[in-house]
């Protein structure tokens, strides 16, 4: 098994230690919700009881305590993506979603000629933006694939006009610079692919004075389990959407924003709800979650406490993926055909091009689909906790499921809506399962799978000494 696992040897008193609450379960929805360890919270709950937080809209000494620890956060937070203080500004948000959404109510959107354009790969946060390019009668909204963004790479260094990104623009009816948006995951969150930073590089190479291109990092699956360095200005995106509970599992109901502050006298404010001119207060309405924000500190202090750094959980997630899909890919029925149709297109030994999310659906030895719904329950029978659903990405599910959208009309019409039991449709899977690898899973907690299934599972029986029945496992 890789060296890279384990945390040196530490993975088994890690998960004894700060992860009680795991004990007797097999937790494979890390991208929905990692767990969060023991320390965090024992921390936390000894500042809140040895310290007085104030609101800090206030001037009083528990008012002030607040905005220092509140604006340490901020410097923490930039840290830990080693970005520059005079570079970006921090916006807490409720969650990633809520930073995506801030996006576009703040976009300097110019009616009629802003064009927007997003990966297939993008979750439903961000193809939510569309709403906005339409108020504002976008020319161009459409989602766009790996290819497309090839070809568009080609035309950048080729110095074509015709890059796809930015629009033809009537300057007869505006003389101002033109803002285009570009967003896409640096990690797909239903299939984990990774996708290259660099990206902002080239695509900002054909900005000009008429027409410039922002670019929006859905950054919340992959700050999960990987460092992000924000430290090279050229190939840094202007926007970064992050969300707490995926890195540390506490606190939930907060996330961020991260802001280039060269674009403060570009964004433009919608609604005006309290804070001031500096660019974090002017976009937080109201006032911020603030204690959860303070607990940021413990989550920080315990996470590098406990793993040192965040490229020790890349190389040990890693080495659990690299091992599921051997295993999984090598999974064959009696008849030799496959059990497991595995949703990538690479062997996940290379975290630059694939995160710890391993995506499938299982097949019977005829061929045919086993429901989401049968596997999921077997699952959770066995203490395992996993994820079924489309994972609000129709562009994956239509790449990797070849759900398209036809069908997906089709199954609305019988019935099927999101969280139902409707598992397959005309004999195909309407939805995948996804493993989400997190930090604290030790190979030992894994059930080992053989040709006929998990080991042992059916060859053994709990018989009640009273009546002499056997219990079902259910």
């Amino acid at each position: 098994f890789s060296s890279q696992y384990g945390y040196n040897g530490k993975i088994d008193s890690i998960r004894e230690n700060e992860y009680p609450q795991l004990k007797g379960s097999v937790y494979l929805d890390h991208s929905g919700a990692t767990a969060y360890a023991k320390s965090v919270l024992d921390s936390f709950t000894n500042d809140l009881t040895n310290n007085l937080f104030g609101n800090p809209h206030s001037y009083n000494p528990s008012s002030q305590l607040t905005s220092q620890r509140v604006e340490l956060i901020r410097a923490r937070i930039l840290r830990h993506f080693n970005a520059n203080p005079g570079e970006y500004q921090v916006i807490f948000t409720q969650n990633a979603s809520s930073a995506i959404k801030l996006v576009g109510e703040a976009f300097p959107w110019t009616f009629g000629q802003s064009s927007f354009r997003y990966l297939r790969e993008a979750h439903n946060s961000v193809i939510g933006l569309r709403r906005f390019a339409e108020e504002n009668n976008s020319p161009d909204i459409q989602a766009i694939t790996e290819d497309d963004l090839e070809t568009t790479f080609k035309n950048i260094q080729e110095g074509s006009i015709n890059d796809n990104l930015h629009p033809e623009i009537n300057h007869e009816i505006n003389h101002d610079t033109v803002y285009n948006l570009f967003a896409y995951p640096v990690q797909c969150n239903f299939s984990g692919q990774r996708f290259p930073l660099i990206w902002t590089k080239i695509i900002k190479k054909s900005d000009s004075d008429k027409s410039k291109v922002l670019v929006l990092l859905d950054a919340a699956a992959y700050v999960a389990t990987s460092p992000l360095s924000l430290a090279d200005k050229d190939i840094s995106p202007d926007f970064v959407a992050i969300s707490f509970y995926k890195i540390f599992g506490f606190p939930t109901g907060l996330g961020a924003l991260l802001v280039k502050t060269e674009l403060t006298p570009v964004l433009k404010k919608r609604y005006f709800g309290g804070g001031t001119e500096n660019l974090s207060d002017r976009y937080e309405d109201g006032t911020i979650n603030f204690l959860e924000v303070i607990s940021l500190e413990h989550a920080f202090n315990s996470m590098e406490r406990i793993y040192t750094g965040f490229h020790f959980i890349k190389n040990h997630v890693t080495a659990l993926s690299a091992y599921l899909y051997r295993q999984m890919n090598s999974l064959r029925h009696w008849n030799g055909s496959p059990v497991c149709v595995i949703h990538a297109n690479n062997d996940f030994s290379d975290s630059s091009i694939q995160g710890p999310v391993f995506n499938f659906n299982v097949k019977r030895a005829d061929g045919s689909w086993i429901g989401y719904l049968e596997v999921e329950k077997l699952a959770s029978v066995s203490g395992i906790h996993i994820r079924t659903g489309g994972f609000c990405n129709p562009g994956c599910l239509s790449r990797w499921v070849n759900v398209k959208s036809d069908q997906v009309i089709a199954n609305f019409k019988t019935g099927k809506v999101c969280g139902d039991d409707h598992d397959i449709y005309n004999g195909k899977p309407t939805v995948p399962i996804k493993s989400c690898h997190g930090f604290t899973i030790p190979l030992s907690s894994t059930w080992p799978v053989t040709s006929q299934g998990l080991l042992y599972d059916r060859e053994w029986m709990l018989v009640n000494l009273r009546t002499g029945k056997a219990l079902s496992q259910k």
